[in-house]
Parts: structure tokens; C-alpha cells; sequence
């Protein structure tokens, strides 16, 4: 027997069960089978229950795509940084987390639902007392003059707290130096299907 050939026979661990070849295996119980992975459940107000790919508290709306649909619209918020809380909760954003290498910054955060303000590096959204999902666009201009704005979401489900029947909702304007609000009265808006939506 050639080194060689002894060198290969050590090299591999296993054989397949079938063909008894070397290093070439034909079930995964030849290798010890497959490993346990944990369960994964989705929680219950993430049901999706006409199979259309899109959860029922999608308020069906298409992102503003050229040609897209409620399926594109909904795709494209999840790939955005974004988080779902309760009615009426409270959340706070780290803003240098998503404005890495800017320096000496400054921000601003504008929401088309809920409330919204900025202090320093942190924004504080307050979401409605209904289920929405609000669109928040984050900017920052550092001190070289450099700008960017990014969106975030906030879906805001009814099943993780209280919902009431309606609400006004405003936009909310604020900067980290200065807090400017309007508000504005709009349609009640309930998460359901696609097509159940106020608008």
C-alpha cells in the first residue's frame, strides 16, 4: 500500500453506508445523522391566514413603488430597520447605531404616524392607540455638512396591547436642537387583510 493511499484513508472519517466509498456519504446517519435545531414558532398576531405570503397586520399598502404591490410594499419595510410595540407604547431609537462614521452629527426624525421627538442621539417615538404601521425617516447632517436620511418602521399591533377604534393620528417634525409638531387628522386605520384598509 502507497503512502499516499494510507494518507487518504485517514483523512476520512466517514463511509457512505450504501456504496462504502470514502468520504463520500449516503445518508446523514452515516455521519451521526443531523443535529437538533430548536424549534421556531411565529407569535400569534403574525398569522397570515389567506396564504397570500403577507402577514394580516400588513395595512396593504405598496411602498410607493413604481408597479409594486402589497407583497413588494410589505418586503420592503421588513428589509428597513424596524420594530413592533403595542398601542400607545414607547419606544427610544439609538441614532448613532444607524449613523455609523458620522461625527459631530446632528438628526432629525419625521413620522407620518405616532409621535416622534429627538434629544441629542436618541429618538422617542410614541405609536397611536390603533394599529398602524408608521414610517419614520431618520436624517442626520454631521459637522462636515455630510447628509443622510434612512426610513425605520414601527409596526404597531393591536394583539400586543389595547387597540381602540380610531384615532388621530399626527406627523410629528423633530430635530435634536428644536421640536416643531403639526398634526393633522386622518382616516381611523385597522390592520386587517389587504383591501380592508381605511385610507
Amino acid at each position: 500500500m502507497s503512502e499516499v493511499y494510507a494518507y487518504s484513508l485517514l483523512r476520512y472519517t466517514y463511509k457512505g453506508s450504501y456504496t462504502g466509498k470514502l468520504g463520500l456519504i449516503d445518508d446523514p446517519a452515516d455521519v451521526g445523522g443531523l443535529e437538533s435545531w430548536p424549534s421556531s414558532t411565529k407569535p400569534s398576531w403574525d398569522e397570515d391566514s389567506d396564504d397570500d405570503g403577507i402577514p394580516n397586520w400588513w395595512d396593504g399598502s405598496t411602498g410607493g413603488g413604481l408597479g409594486w404591490d402589497a407583497l413588494d410594499g410589505y418586503l420592503s419595510w421588513m428589509a428597513e430597520p424596524h420594530q413592533f410595540i403595542a398601542p400607545g407604547a414607547v419606544v427610544t431609537i439609538a441614532l448613532e447605531d444607524l449613523f455609523k462614521g458620522f461625527s459631530g452629527s446632528t438628526y432629525t426624525a419625521v413620522t407620518d404616524k405616532g409621535s416622534i421627538s429627538v434629544s441629542g442621539s436618541t429618538a422617542t417615538f410614541t405609536g397611536p392607540n390603533t394599529g398602524v404601521i408608521a414610517r419614520i425617516t431618520l436624517s442626520v447632517t454631521d459637522s462636515e455638512g455630510s447628509e443622510w436620511s434612512r426610513p425605520y418602521g414601527v409596526g404597531v399591533i393591536c394583539e400586543l396591547g389595547a387597540c381602540s377604534g380610531s384615532t388621530t393620528t399626527s406627523t410629528s417634525t423633530s430635530t435634536s436642537t428644536s421640536t416643531t409638531a403639526t398634526t393633522a387628522t386622518t382616516e381611523s386605520t385597522v390592520f386587517g387583510e389587504v383591501g380592508s384598509v381605511a385610507r
